[in-house]
């Protein structure tokens, strides 16, 4: 019973410290709200009053479309978007990348290609909808012509295996909305588009970061800017913020989190997230991760930078709306299936949650309407707003105010009523709920907290909020040093240090193991196989050996970064050959062979070596398994499995270091989590192990392997033990 207690505790012990250490670093790399400054701004509603939409425009951001000819389904809901896009008109439109479905098995590992069919697919939703002749009111500063309606920009499943920009199979510029207008001598990866309206001019900027050559999945998860991208941002940036506009609103595929632009900066030295800070970005439009209930993120508050993501129109029906009322933003992420309801923005006040200080939230203080929009022009007559009431609670109170607003204009989806903001400024966040009432009876509620102070409002919730706010790069290359420096610590000094860290030195009276054969113990006295394995797969092999031997638990932790860390680390060190290796392992002829990615690798890997090699180190790190010796019985060393699993091991680690030194590969195989280390770290233990355990066997001569005999063995055993005890030593 102690014994068992011991390892429940010992297993907390590491749980407790794995969940301290993740949630340390997590939260130390969150921003939080604060209250904001906001720059000098009017604070004039365009039309003097406020009680009209001069001054207001939306537009939509959708991203992942994922196009796929094989699926007749694939772009439905791509085309739902675009039919109400018709009745709602929106300024323009966003797609932030994975236009096509670059991986056509959706396997998520493997070969993955860009399929001309699946571009074909994509183009001809946009043809059925006349996107190709429709333009907006912006203008394309460099080429000096309108904006087209659908602003699409690449992610990396657009890029999948496309060796260069001039590539036949780099699909998007023929196909995409935006890159079908380039031709083939100026095709810009990043545009700006300039819209000037008579009460603002504001500045849209695509930025592509994809690169050429882009290797298959999972490269690509993560995303690494290069200098000359970078550096072509930076220009636009600079012509944006010298024209003086309203706002500037940055279109890419990544979120900040995923972008690890610590190798490189442009020509000034700043990074991607140091430029839009520098230059005043108000607005960043992401997608790539297709989350489901996404709430919106606010990353970098503090430095007015607000980014949302949209999630995927394929897979997860949604897509965001976005709405400028003189420049104050309100954003909402729309259901497919709720496009059958009118849809309720509360534009004045705005939702505290994207207040920023380039916002003109003075404004709201000096505001003379509440503004709600609700956008229903694409509905029947029955299902059209026929009332709006508001109601507002103030923080800390059970005070309620209510109002009932009235139709601007019956052409606009404004509708307005006095308030006095000064009311509600003694509190600093207070909560407006507005209720809809449509002509079939139906209601809707709408509502969110808000500021006239400019107090920002936490987005609490789910994980993956958190997970938007995190720096992926920080987080886990802090992650793959921690679990180095352990692993060299635990080579250096031995299982006896590591195991003084996590696990308390028991004991283990009247318990024998042998790995990888049959286990003896004192109180076992049948002689039957069936029960010996019983006792030995029930009991001996996972709980002790994943609970208490100290090696068994480094080099699983270890043996598992091979199918995790690669992915996380290789695409983030850098978008380059070496960065590759760490990912795929094995080029050969110029080329990354992808029939033996690192998946493939290593698992065969693991399966052939990295374990059978563990039941060799276990048994042999046991302070009371003497009997256990590698050379038990064996009387030749080519004989003997360790042997064979060491040999394995060096031809891996050999075979893998000759083809990437063939190519100067040399930092690849320094940082690669994958082969090199793994295999050198289990040689070095091996000949230490053989070390040790040639000198404890030399007066050893015990045989397990007579059933008749267990019980003999069994007092000779105990016996054994009781001798060596104060002499054995742990690796």
């Amino acid at each position: 019973m102690i014994y068992h207690k011991k390892l429940i505790r010992d297993y907390c012990t590491c749980c407790i410290f794995t969940l301290v250490f993740f949630f340390v670093t997590l939260f130390s790399v969150l921003t939080y709200p604060g209250t904001v400054t906001p720059i000098n701004k009017t604070n004039t509603w365009a039309d003097g009053e406020g009680n009209t939409t001069d001054g207001s425009f939306w537009f939509f951001h959708i991203s992942d479309t994922h196009s796929q000819a094989s699926f007749n389904d694939s772009n439905d809901n791509f085309k739902e978007v675009l039919a109400v896009a018709d009745d709602l008109d929106p300024l323009f439109i966003i797609n932030t990348g994975d236009l096509s479905e670059g991986c056509p098995d959706l396997d998520g590992i493997g070969l993955c290609y860009e399929d001309k069919k699946n571009w074909e697919a994509y183009k001809g939703v946009m043809e059925e909808f006349n996107v190709f002749d429709k333009e907006s009111v912006g203008t394309w500063n460099d080429f000096d012509r309108n904006a087209p309606f659908i602003l699409d920009i690449r992610g990396e499943r657009d890029v999948y295996s496309v060796l260069k920009d001039s590539s036949t199979d780099n699909y998007y510029y023929p196909y995409g909305s935006l890159g079908s207008r380039f031709q083939s001598d100026n095709r810009r990866k990043v545009n700006r588009f300039t819209y000037d309206l008579s009460y603002g001019k504001y500045e849209i900027i695509t930025t592509d970061l994809q690169e050429e050559p882009m290797l298959s999945f999972p490269f690509g998860y993560y995303n690494t800017p290069i200098q000359e991208r970078l550096d072509l941002f930076e220009d636009e940036l600079i012509s944006a913020k010298e024209s003086d506009p309203s706002s500037i609103i940055v279109a890419t595929h990544h979120p900040t989190a995923l972008i690890t632009d610590n190798y490189h900066s442009s020509k000034t030295g700043k990074t991607f997230r140091q430029l839009l800070k520098d230059y005043d970005v108000e607005l960043l439009l992401v997608g790539h991760l297709h989350t489901v209930g996404w709430n919106g993120i606010i990353l970098g508050q503090t430095d007015g930078v607000i980014e949302l993501g949209a999630s995927s129109i394929r897979f997860n029906a949604m897509f965001d709306f976005i709405v400028y009322d003189n420049d104050l933003i309100s954003w909402k992420q729309v259901l497919t299936k709720d496009l059958d309801s009118p849809l309720i923005f509360i534009t004045n006040p705005p939702n505290a949650q994207f207040l920023t200080s380039h916002q003109p939230i003075n404004k709201i203080a000096k505001s003379k309407y509440l503004r709600v929009m609700t956008f229903d022009q694409h509905l029947g007559e029955k299902s059209k707003v026929s009332k709006v009431t508001a109601t507002i609670t103030i923080q800390g109170s059970d005070k309620k105010d209510t109002f009932e607003l009235s139709r601007s204009d019956a052409s606009q989806p404004l509708w307005i009523k006095e308030w006095d903001p000064s009311k509600y400024s003694e509190s600093e966040l207070n909560t407006i709920e507005v209720t809809v009432e449509c002509k079939n009876g139906d209601k809707l509620k709408e509502s969110h907290k808000f500021s006239t102070v400019g107090k920002q409002d936490q987005i609490i919730g789910s994980f993956n909020r958190y997970y938007q706010q995190l720096n992926s790069y920080a987080f886990l290359l802090s992650s793959f040093i921690v679990l180095y420096i352990f692993l060299v610590i635990f080579l250096l000094f031995g299982t006896k240090i590591v195991r003084h860290v996590f696990f308390t030195k028991e004991k283990f009276e009247n318990l024998s193991i042998e790995m990888g054969n049959l286990v003896v113990s004192s109180k076992l006295k049948e002689t039957s196989l069936l029960k010996i394995l019983k006792y030995h797969f029930t009991f001996n092999l996972w709980k002790y050996s994943l609970f208490s031997n100290t090696a068994f638990i480094i080099f699983t932790i270890s043996g598992l970064s091979l199918l995790i860390l690669p992915m996380a680390i290789g695409p983030m060190i850098k978008p380059g050959i070496w960065g590759a290796s760490l990912l795929y392992g094995i080029r050969s002829n110029g080329s990354f062979q992808f029939e033996l990615n690192n998946f493939t690798y290593a698992s065969l890997f693991l399966a052939c070596v990295y374990w059978p090699f563990l039941n060799i180190i276990s048994k042999n790190t046991v302070k009371k398994n003497i009997h256990n010796s590698i050379f038990e019985k064996k009387k030749y060393l080519i004989f003997k499995p360790s042997f064979w699993v060491a040999l394995i091991g060096f031809f891996i680690t050999v075979i893998f270091s000759w083809t990437q030194l063939m190519h100067y590969e040399m930092l690849g195989i320094l940082l690669s989590m994958n082969i090199f280390w793994n295999s050198l770290f289990l040689l070095i233990y091996l000949i230490i192990v053989i070390i040790k355990d040639f000198k404890k066997s030399k007066n050893i001569t015990i045989n397990l392997h007579d059933e008749n005999d267990l019980d003999n063995n069994n007092e000779a055993l105990l016996q054994l033990e009781d001798k060596e005890s104060t002499t054995s030593e742990d690796i």
